[in-house]
């Protein structure tokens, strides 16, 4: 019997050893948390609701404890995920494509993309206001009176 348990406890270790636990896990009981994560991440304890945020690179989800409830949003990577106890549930875009290891009696569960539509604005007020038209300005007085045709034209005797 010792010898059954003590294969036991060396086959856990290993298990854990090869497999490995997240090297930032968030410990605890009853949490609600909504981020975004990077890299290798975790969740220890039972009863957490944990949503993983658009953006998120997440190279290793460990999960472990009971009960846990996991949303993955639209828009994030994730390679693998780890369950260890029972009654977690992890839902996922049915796109993503994960590796999973899991201990106990978990559930993944695959949802259509989240659809969002596009919000409806007022229409806004033009940004510029017509100006009225302008008069057009006369030119500049070139010293010919307006009748004259400057091919005809002939300077006055005087300014020769």
């Amino acid at each position: 019997m010792m010898r059954a348990i003590a294969l036991s406890v060396m086959a856990a270790g290993l298990v854990l050893g090869t497999t490995g636990c997240a090297p930032n896990a968030t410990v605890g009981t009853g949490m609600v948390m909504s981020q975004q994560w990077f890299g290798d991440t975790g969740f220890v304890g039972h009863s957490n609701n944990i949503t993983v945020l658009p953006g998120s690179r997440i190279n290793k989800l460990s999960i472990q404890g009971d009960n846990n409830t996991v949303t993955v949003m639209d828009d994030v990577t994730i390679w693998k995920v780890e369950f260890w106890g029972k009654g977690n549930t992890i839902s996922i875009p049915e796109y993503l494509s994960i590796r999973t290891n899991a201990v106990g009696a978990n559930q993944i569960i695959r949802r259509p993309r989240m659809v969002t539509p596009m919000p409806r604005y007022e229409p806004l007020p033009p940004v510029y206001t017509p100006r009225p038209a302008e008069e057009p300005t006369p030119p500049a007085d070139t010293g010919l009176p307006p009748e004259a045709d400057i091919a005809d034209y002939e300077p006055p005797l005087e300014d020769r």
